[in-house]
């Protein structure tokens, strides 16, 4: 009752309206008094703070404010009540700021490009850099500007997300730090439809161009964006459509960004292991993309594009699916690389990170990582510019593109790795190689790259003289010169490069510089110099860019155009000087050749194993020049017309004290060579020594003729005399036509044990003589009685499989008086013949195996033989010794010391022997054709016989998991006797058609070891006690294996302790 209560504003002038917009009289209205704690936080529109902390409760100077006016009664004195805030100084403030923004705004265009929580960046078609927006500044229309709601599909695509295309208002404003920065915000942010905004025009499609500079990514690890755009130029210009005076411009160079380029970014480690972002291509390299127009700034820039490559080259233009499928992106692709340091090879060596190339120019080896190899969709489009389809896999021999860098050179240190030829240490100074990288490989078909060209085809010649040290080699004299390969053909990708080079560098817009982006080596170097002065004509000046740290190296090859003044006249000058001077020093590379050497890789494969060519043959042949080395080779030499041998052809002997055989050796030098002796019953191949006769030829003896002598002794060692050559095919040198097949059971001994006379100890032994009482004989038995009852069989075995003339089961004649031939056997299918053949092989002794021949079942001799056991059927036991194994030809042995020898399961062919149940001629057809199967012997029964074979029964128990059960007869048994057999022995046997035949004891075929089971077995060797080496125990000449991968026998092997002192020498 003491208060009047007045309810008025304090602008008094001003409607509410003009409040809420900020201008308000602020010298309208008296002043009223205001106490503390009489707002509480209550706006004009009813709201109230939910947050009641002191500073939202507080009313500051400026505050737009709405209340009651109380007056005391009293004193008269006006109070606010009530009061209310209508507006904030600071909002006010902030309001007049934003229209003064708003005022110098400028409506652009975008997209949004993404979105963070309450905030998002939008590309505009405008400027480069992103423009910044709050979501408080996104208008979102609900209804259209007829008053009509957007349907459910219009607000779907009106929506805030990633992608979304937008107009709005652009206004700079500073960061409020005094730093004269500023920065661009989005007002007024309105979604657009789909396909609203431009960002730029096509102006043409399917474009190539040739990369002038190569843009830089941003490096790695970097916080800020240190990327550099590229340039392209254009290799056929396009004209565009302008407005006003640009009515018709011509584009020949575009803009090239990063992130469009081939293959993209791949990061790799350099040398200090720091990450280096970088790009696949290289300045010069040809690219297929689209030109654009930017509504930016107007530049014309280079995009991926839809249009793909052709075989041949041919741009092929995307169908209408393709362009308006979303899943088919546009790409931009690689045609071709730069020729500028290319090179070509073919691989040689894969591992699993790296590999090896051998240089198709030079004979060096470039190496290369795995992360070198171009992008698969890359090399898929330069091949099929090249004209290659379909898919090439990465194979050893394939051929291959690389752009070659010089690393230097690798110093390596000496060693003992290749010991010489006239010392055991070797060389051991250091040596350099080259270090050469290859990168950007481009793997190509085997055919691509030829590194042997043939220069001629079909040259005849005749030969001049043959190699007497080397069988198959010699010279031959040409009807025709060999020309050479030039320069250009032996480099074609360097004759290419400077081809283009000089028509490029003449165009008005053409490059007129070629710089290499790594150093070559010095040699690749001299090479591109030197054919640059050819082909240049003194238009072409090479120069090097030097490099800190590489050396003596001058650094990176540039080659410059360069126009003279009086150009033709010097030009012609100098290309006659450089014409003369490369005539004088390149003039005995380009001579053609007319004198050729020749050796047996140059030779057909039909010509490899027949007679070799003597001087006066008339040869056909073709020329081929090797571009790594520059060699000329002869190679696919055939024979057209043999010169005759002369003599008349000699029959062949049949007396005991002479043989026929084949030349194994001829050493020239020393006038003496060596004979391989055929002989059907020799328990070891026989090789006999022989003196060539004196004269400068030597008798026309070489390696591998057939020839026939006589027998001598040379003290107390036999040897060959009077060798004469025999006509060729007297020895057999392929399978008969009628020859059968069979499998190696057992192969036979090298040794026999029959003849190996037993040592006796004699009473002087125990007399006190020292050099016998120390001998490793001294404690052996007494054996007075010389036995041929042994264990084990000297003979080999073969199941015969295949007999097509049935010449083991015709019955064996017996003839009383045999007439000795004197004819000699011209042709292989002769001295083949099924059963009456009856050939005498010279220096065999025939009272050796003629009583002493076994039979397949171990039977008796022919004298004692019924008629009927001359037939032998199919799947029986043939007997074999190592004379009869083939000593001339395909499938023969080719080494003395028995290696090549036919081995247990090895399918080879014969033909029967002279003797019964004998073969001769024994070739390998396959190896290790049989099937060898492991198990054991149980439920042993053997039968006593008069003859001793093995006879009676018993179960073979295959070591697999099922374990397979074999009745089995004894006479399988062919490695030793029945009677040494043991249950649940560890034996070895043959599968064939169900049935298991040769059965060998294993401990007669392998030899374990006792010492652990981490020693795996290996093969029975000879094992030979050599003094000069301390008494160390030398198994075949020391080139066997072991199990532990060492030659010879390692300490520990074996626990008997050797006799014989290591010091003695």
């Amino acid at each position: 009752p003491n208060e009047e209560e007045t309810n008025i504003d304090s602008s008094n002038n001003n409607n509410g309206n003009d409040n809420k917009n900020g201008n308000v009289d602020k010298k309208g209205g008296p002043l009223v008094r205001l106490r503390a704690g009489e707002y509480t936080g209550e706006k004009v529109d009813g709201t109230e703070n939910t947050n009641n902390n002191n500073i939202n409760s507080r009313l500051f100077r400026g505050d737009l404010v709405e209340f009651r006016i109380l007056v005391d009664r009293r004193t008269k004195q006006k109070y606010a009540r009530y009061i209310k805030l209508v507006q904030s100084e600071k909002e006010r403030s902030r309001i007049e700021k934003e229209k003064k923004l708003l005022e110098n705004a400028t409506a652009e265009e975008g997209i949004i490009v993404s979105l963070n929580k309450g905030f998002g960046f939008i590309k505009s078609n405008r400027r480069r850099e992103d423009v910044y927006f709050h979501y408080s500044n996104v208008v979102l229309q609900e209804e259209t500007a007829n008053g009509d709601r957007n349907t459910e599909g219009q607000q779907d695509e009106l929506q805030l997300r990633k992608g979304q295309e937008v107009k709005f208002l652009v206004v700079t404003e500073s960061d409020g730090q005094n730093s004269g920065n500023s920065k661009c915000s989005a007002r007024q942010v309105e979604c657009l439809p789909a396909g609203s905004v431009v960002f730029h025009t096509v102006e043409a499609t399917g474009v190539k161009g040739m990369v002038t500079m190569v843009p830089h990514p941003p490096s790695a690890g970097s916080k800020g964006d240190d990327s550099k755009e590229g340039k392209i130029r254009l290799l056929e210009p396009i004209k565009v459509d302008g407005a006003g005076e640009d009515a018709a411009t011509t584009v020949d160079e575009v803009l090239l960004h990063y992130s469009d380029a081939p293959g993209g970014v791949f990061t790799y480690q350099n040398h200090r292991n720091q990450s280096i972002n970088a790009l696949w291509i290289y300045e010069g390299d040809i690219l297929l993309f689209d030109v654009i127009k930017e509504t930016i700034d107007g530049s014309y820039r280079a995009i991926p594009t839809l249009h793909t490559i052709g075989l041949g080259g041919t741009i092929e233009e995307p169908n209408q699916k393709d362009v308006e499928s979303e899943k088919v992106k546009p790409v931009m692709r690689m045609l071709a690389t730069t020729s500028v340091g290319r090179a070509e090879g073919v691989l040689h060596t894969i591992k699993n990170d790296y590999g090896f190339i051998h240089f198709s120019e030079r004979p060096i080896d470039v190496h290369f990582k795995m992360y070198d190899l171009l992008p698969d969709e890359i090399q898929q489009d330069i091949r099929k510019q090249m004209g290659i389809e379909g898919p090439v896999t990465l194979e050893v021999g394939g051929a291959v593109q690389f752009d070659i860098c010089a690393h230097g050179n690798i110093t390596s240190s000496g060693g003992n790795h290749h010991r010489g030829r006239h010392g055991r240490g070797g060389n051991n100074s250091p040596h350099e190689r080259e270090n050469i990288r290859g990168q950007r490989i481009v793997v190509l078909p085997k055919s691509a790259v030829v590194v042997d060209k043939t220069v001629a085809t079909g040259v005849k010649g005749v030969v001049k003289v043959t190699d007497p040290k080397q069988l198959y080699a010699g010279s031959i004299d040409l009807e025709e010169e060999a020309k050479p390969m030039s320069l250009d053909e032996r480099h074609p990708l360097v004759a290419q490069m400077l081809d283009a080079f000089l028509e490029e560098s003449s165009q008005p817009n053409g490059r007129k510089a070629l710089v290499y982006r790594d150093t070559l080596s010095m040699k690749d170097d001299d090479i591109v110099v030197e054919m640059a002065k050819l082909k240049g004509k003194g238009l072409l000046e090479c120069s090097h860019i030097p490099i800190p740290g590489i050396g003596p190296h001058p650094g990176r090859l540039c080659i410059r155009r360069v126009e003279k003044e009086g150009g033709n006249e010097e030009a012609t000058s100098t290309e006659g000087a450089l014409e003369a001077e490369t005539g004088k020093k390149g003039k005995k590379d380009a001579k053609p050749k007319s004198n050729l050497r020749f050796d047996k890789s140059s030779l057909l494969d039909e010509l490899k194993d027949d007679v070799p060519p003597a001087p006066g043959d008339v040869v056909s042949c073709d020329i081929v020049q090797s571009r790594r080395t520059g060699s000329i080779l002869v190679r696919n030499m055939k024979i057209i017309e043999r010169k005759n041998v002369e003599g008349e052809p000699v029959e062949v002997a049949s007396a005991n004290d002479s043989g026929i055989g084949v030349i194994k050796d001829v050493v020239p030098k020393r006038n003496f060579g060596f004979i391989s002796v055929l002989d059907d019953n020799a328990v070891r191949r026989e090789l006999l020594f022989f003196h060539l006769p004196k004269d400068r030829r030597g008798g026309g003896l070489r390696k591998g003729d057939e020839v026939k002598f006589d027998i001598g002794m040379e003290g107390a060692k036999r040897i060959a005399t009077n060798v004469k050559k025999v006509p060729k095919g007297t020895i057999p040198s392929a399978a008969s036509k009628n020859a059968c097949l069979g499998y190696i059971l057992m192969e036979p001994s090298h040794t026999s044990l029959s003849d190996t006379p037993f040592r006796k100890t004699h009473s002087s032994m125990s007399s006190g003589s020292d050099k016998i009482g120390n001998s490793r004989w001294v404690d052996t038995k007494d054996e007075s009685k010389k036995t041929n009852q042994v264990d084990m069989p000297e003979q080999g075995c073969i199941l015969l499989l295949e007999d097509k003339t049935g010449m083991f089961q015709k019955k064996q004649q017996r003839r009383r008086g045999r007439k000795k031939r004197s004819e000699s056997v011209d042709s292989t299918d002769s001295m083949d013949d099924a059963s009456g053949d009856d050939l005498k092989s010279v220096g065999s002794s025939d009272d050796l195996s003629s009583d002493g021949e076994l039979s397949s079942d171990g039977g008796s001799s022919d004298n004692d033989a019924p008629e009927n056991k001359g037939i032998v059927n199919v799947l029986s036991h043939l007997g074999y010794r190592n004379g009869s194994i083939a000593i001339h030809g395909s499938g023969a042995t080719s080494a003395m010391d028995g290696s090549t020898n036919p081995r247990r399961g090895d399918l080879v062919s014969f033909v029967k022997g002279r003797k019964r149940n004998t073969v001769r001629d024994i070739r390998v057809e396959s190896r290790h054709k049989a099937t060898l199967l492991r198990g054991r012997l149980e439920d042993i029964k053997r039968s006593e016989t008069e003859d001793g074979g093995n006879k009676g029964t018993a179960k073979f128990i295959a070591a697999t998991e099922r374990e397979e059960t074999y009745d089995i007869d004894l006479v399988e048994v062919v490695s030793c006797d029945a009677k040494v057999l043991k249950e649940k022995e560890s034996v070895e046997g043959v599968l064939h058609e169900g049935k298991i035949f040769g059965i060998c004891r294993t401990c007669d075929l392998y030899l374990s070891s006792k010492l652990g089971t981490s020693h795996k077995e290996r093969p029975k060797l000879n094992l030979t006690v050599k003094k000069d080496r301390g008494g160390t125990i030398i198994a075949q000449s020391m080139m066997a294996k072991g199990p532990d991968g060492t030659n010879g026998f390692k300490t520990g092997w074996t626990k008997r302790t050797c006799r014989i002192p290591e010091e003695t020498s």
